[in-house]
């Protein structure tokens, strides 16, 4: 009986497609890679004229912090007088008027338990009616009480995002009387 050695070309031939499945993975990666690289170069959807022309009479606007404009009045969109400040009317947006937005100032606490642990949050408050300079202090610190009185269980898991931002929703539409439409958080870190 003659014995043939087949365990050499066997090992080749495992080889080649394993070589071969490596190289047209990373060929594939780095063309991803690339795709994604001009996607933000050359967007896909784009805005036309007409678009543009009317973007400004539907957008929220920012708020001016309190050395730019008056106290009590916010930036909604209306029209500007002499001086380029805003005089506070709202801007027409399908029959209603533009939500105003209130940046407010960013929280860095930590929480109450454990206690080293540091919590940085920032937010914006939407409002439909303008909330004036006292009602968005109350909210920041009503922010901070609540986040200071967290627990790092309550601010973990799949819900607890949503659950949070419900809460401080919650929190600041008591605190202003049902003005406010939405809360964005900007900032969430934790260290």
């Amino acid at each position: 009986m003659a014995k043939t050695e087949t365990s050499p070309p066997d090992k080749a031939a495992k080889k080649l497609p394993m070589k071969l499945v490596l190289a047209v993975t990373v060929v594939l990666a780095l063309v991803g890679a690339g795709c994604g690289y001009l996607a933000g170069y050359f967007p896909l959807f784009t805005v036309s004229a007409s678009q543009k022309a009317e973007a400004p009479a539907g957008e929220a606007h920012v708020a001016k912090p309190e050395g730019e404009a008056a106290k009590g009045e916010a930036t909604t969109g209306g029209g500007e007088s002499e001086g380029g400040h805003s005089t506070g009317e709202g801007v027409a947006n399908g029959g209603g008027v533009a939500s105003t937005v209130y940046p407010l100032d960013p929280i860095v606490t930590n929480i109450a338990i454990p206690a080293d642990v540091w919590v940085r949050f920032e937010a914006v408050v939407k409002s439909s009616e303008p909330l004036g300079t006292e009602i968005p202090e109350q909210i920041h610190q009503d922010m901070l009480a609540f986040l200071r009185s967290m627990r790092l269980s309550e601010l973990t898991g799949s819900s607890a995002f949503i659950d949070l931002k419900a809460e401080l929703l919650a929190r600041a539409n008591t605190r202003s009387h049902g003005k406010v439409e939405a809360i964005y958080i900007k900032t969430f870190l934790f260290e």
